[in-house]
Order: C-alpha cells, then structure tokens, then sequence
C-alpha cells in the first residue's frame, strides 16, 4: 500500500509543487488549506507524513504543527519553516524540518528517513515517474486529489508564477543519483547552480515561493497544439456577405415548423387587436 503525505498550506503554488513531487514519490497525497478541515482528514485519511507550512497566511503553521504532533504522535509531522520561523519550545519536538523552497533531494532524503523507505528504492521511483512525464506528460498516474493529472504533471521547464514571486524556472530532467546516503536531483529547488534559475539573476524574495508546476496550463497547451495539428486548414476565401447571411436565414425558416408557432401568433395578434378595440 502507497504511503500517505498530508500538505497543510494555503500557499496554492507551495501546495501544487509538494502534490507534484509527492505524486512523483508515488505516494497517495491529499492537501487542506483550511485548519478547519485538518482534524477530519487527519481521521479519515490517516498519514503517514504531514507538511505544515509556516508560509501561510490563514494559520500559524508552527502552532498548528505543534498541535498535530501533540493530537497524533505516531505521525510524522514535518514544519516547512519561513524565515520568519523561530523553533523553540515544543517545536523541537516535530519530526523535522524544511527550508522553503523545499529542494527536491532534501524532501527525498526526509521522507527515506522518517518513512523507513530504502532511498535508492525511492529515488529509483522518482527518476522512473519524472522519465514517464517527460516521454507522455498527459498520461495520468499517480493519486494526487490536489494537482490535474495526478503525476503525470507536465513538470519539467514549465514557468509559473506564485503570488507575488518573480517568473522561475525549474528542469527536473530525470538526473536522480544516490551517493553516500545523499540524493542528487537535477533541478533541486534553492540552488541556482543546478538546472533552476530565477529570470534576471535574481533570488527569490523572502515570503514568496516561485516554484511551481503549473500542470493544468501545461496540459491544456498541449492538448490545445494537438488539436492544432488535427485541424484541417482553414478556407479564408470564404466570406459571410449579406447574400450569404439571407440564404441561411431562409433556410432556417423552411426548416422550421409552421404549426408550432401558430398558437404563439394567434395571441399576438389577439394581444394586439385588443390594444386598438379599447
């Protein structure tokens, strides 16, 4: 049975990539963005592995995480932290922790560990799902309730926006390598000397998440250049003059019945006669 990852954000762009890569992990993966929701889920769906992110906006991430671990110890309950994070208290306690952006190899090398999966297993899984992508990215596989397409998400060098983040760029070309215990992922998010990169130079701006599939475009520009390609080409000698206009009109007219309209035109001319008899 598919490991389960729970993502507590409302950052919609943090959500869709975590969906992606967890789809890629092949792990089933729900997401909420409303605390309100958390408890139910937490019951019904039973994770294995939480990400609660400290970027959102709705809740505290630090204090809902903290309640997670205190409500469901045996979960594995992982903070994404902001730079504004301060760990303290019962916060040391959770499982452990991510920097936002979450690198690819980083969010590997923790769920391996937390999850007790073998990570050349995983990674063998993640290089095989990134290479499925590539060859038919409107394929859908994978079990992602959050992301379209499950994880067949047309993925590699999409560029997407975040809010208010500057336009990123991130390749995930299927480079996946297991060394010395460390994963290494072409594409990794936060290093800009690997296959990502930020249009101008720039780094990304605290409180912004510039990483992001944007897999529904992906696959409507697909489908869309498809349909393109299907498509007969278009007679621009033909034009709709007013001749042509009148002919179809006529047309509609004598295919139309006469004795449906008869009871409507027999009140209107009653309406009307009745207007001129007062």
């Amino acid at each position: 049975m598919a490991m389960r990852a729970f993502i507590i954000s409302d950052d919609f762009a943090e959500t869709n990539y975590l969906n992606a890569l967890f789809a890629k992990l092949s792990m089933q993966v729900q997401s909420a963005k409303n605390p309100r929701a958390i408890a139910e889920t937490m019951m019904t769906y039973k994770p294995d592995i939480v990400l609660v992110s400290d970027r959102s906006k709705s809740f505290k991430g630090i204090e809902a995480a903290v309640d997670l671990k205190r409500k469901n110890s045996k979960t594995k309950i992982v903070l994404i932290k902001s730079n504004q994070s301060s760990i303290e208290g019962e916060a040391k306690d959770l499982d452990g922790f991510l920097d936002s952006p979450v690198g690819i190899a980083k969010l590997v090398e923790l769920v391996s560990e937390l999850l007790n999966i073998n990570l050349e297993e995983l990674s063998s899984k993640l290089k095989v799902n990134i290479e499925r992508a590539k060859k038919a990215p409107l394929d859908i596989a994978g079990d992602s309730q959050m992301v379209s397409g499950g994880n067949a998400a047309q993925y590699d060098k999409q560029f997407v926006r975040g809010g208010n983040a500057k336009q990123a760029k991130v390749d995930v070309s299927g480079n996946v390598n297991v060394a010395n215990g460390k994963v290494d992922v072409a594409g990794d998010v936060g290093s800009q000397s690997n296959t990502q990169s930020v249009q101008g130079g720039a780094t990304p701006q605290p409180g912004s998440f510039n990483v992001n599939a944007s897999i529904e475009k992906g696959e409507k520009k697909s489908r869309y250049a498809r349909l393109l390609e299907d498509m007969e080409p278009i007679d621009t000698t033909q034009t709709f003059d007013r001749e042509k206009i009148r002919e179809v009109n006529n047309a509609l007219r004598e295919a139309d019945d006469p004795e449906s309209r008869k009871d409507v035109d027999e009140e209107k001319r009653a309406f009307v006669k009745s207007l001129f008899s007062k």
